[in-house]
């Protein structure tokens, strides 16, 4: 009975394999004919249709023609329906509209017309100079100045037509100058290469005329200040902390303060003096300016001088 159970169950399971097998390819021939008879329409096609049509084309039908809408989030232009889909009867002028204005991602933009704002590109510009030029002055010293003044000349002249770039980078290498008087020397030859010949006349003023005439205004004024400076007291710079001191009142930390800024302002003075003698030994201050400051020098009570 077993053996004959098993046979039967053996010629009944290649039949039930053969049908199904059958049955897949009927299927498979169904679809392929299905999609034999399925037409793509382009766009043009599905515009010269629309005139023909009683009724306007459905949805899946504009869903298929490239380019019409922006596929995901909503759209909420004129003519355009829910999910950012055009309208029914949306006219053909209009879909070329939504297409054309629809966002595309700033890498994909080149060749296309965009607005830049020139004024934050030059901005981003002037600073970056800025930063450049005083990082190569904070390294230069005797030892590279050979190697580093020929940098700090190019990225001055980089700044022509740039009024605004010149005068900063004329007030970085002034401040510098000051900050350190024992490299006085070294600043007045810098000084030299930046003003190009002094004795050259142009009609219109360039770049080296720009640097001596800053220069020499910034001598100016910083002369002037520092004459006003030698006739007061240094009370009079921090009154607030000499009369803590006074009292007795001031602390470690303020009494730090106050010393660390009285040196400040006397080698800011002396480096003024040195730098202003440099600039007339490399010939770039005239004797007329240099008479005038000795005698504003002289002319200070040098017993009412602080010490």
């Amino acid at each position: 009975a077993g053996r004959v159970g098993g046979a039967a169950g053996e010629s009944k399971r290649p039949a039930a394999i053969r049908v199904t097998a059958a049955q897949k390819r009927s299927a498979h021939d169904r679809s392929r004919g299905s999609r034999r008879e399925r037409r793509v329409y382009t766009r043009e096609q599905v515009f010269a249709l629309k005139s023909k049509c009683v009724e306007p084309p459905p949805a899946s039908v504009m869903d298929r023609v490239p380019g019409v809408y922006v596929a995901g989030g909503p759209d909420r232009r004129e003519g355009a329906g829910a999910g950012g889909r055009p309208a029914a009867g949306a006219g053909a002028g209009e879909l070329r509209n939504q297409a054309k204005d629809k966002w595309v991602p700033p890498s994909m933009q080149s060749g296309m017309n965009f607005t830049i704002d020139q004024e934050e590109l030059r901005r981003e510009k002037y600073v970056e100079a800025v930063r450049s030029m005083t990082g190569t002055l904070n390294k230069v010293t005797p030892e590279n100045f050979a190697q580093l003044s020929g940098e700090v000349v190019t990225k001055y002249g980089e700044a022509e037509g740039d009024e605004e770039l010149i005068k900063e980078h004329c007030q970085l290498v002034f401040e510098k100058a000051l900050s350190e008087p024992h490299y006085a020397s070294m600043w007045g030859d810098l000084c030299t290469y930046l003003s190009g010949d002094p004795s050259a006349k142009n009609d219109t003023p360039d770049i080296h005329s720009i640097f001596r005439s800053e220069v020499l205004n910034m001598c100016q004024r910083e002369f002037e200040r520092m004459k006003e400076e030698l006739k007061m007291a240094d009370e009079d710079f921090e009154p607030e902390l000499y009369a803590k001191k006074k009292a007795g009142t001031l602390t470690e930390d303020e009494l730090n303060e106050l010393e660390e800024r009285r040196v400040k302002r006397g080698k800011r003075r002396l480096g003024t003096i040195k730098f202003i003698g440099e600039l007339f030994m490399k010939r770039l201050l005239t004797k007329k300016i240099m008479h005038y400051c000795l005698q504003k020098l002289f002319s200070v009570d040098i017993d009412k001088l602080p010490m």
